[in-house]
């Protein structure tokens, strides 16, 4: 494999990678706020959740 192949692959997992992290990062904030009975953390979820209809 080309070494500038490889260099996009690990750019590619790379970016994945920090998506998945930033993606963790909110479910804690998330699930801490929900804990919390934060009200904007339920309103956030709320809007993310009717996002998809």
């Amino acid at each position: 494999m080309a070494d500038s192949k490889k260099a996009e692959l690990f750019k590619n997992l790379d970016a994945d990678t920090s998506k998945s992290y930033a993606q963790i990062e909110q479910a804690k904030r998330w699930i801490s706020g929900l804990r919390d009975g934060s009200p904007a953390v339920e309103a956030e979820l709320r809007q993310y959740r009717n996002r998809g209809k």
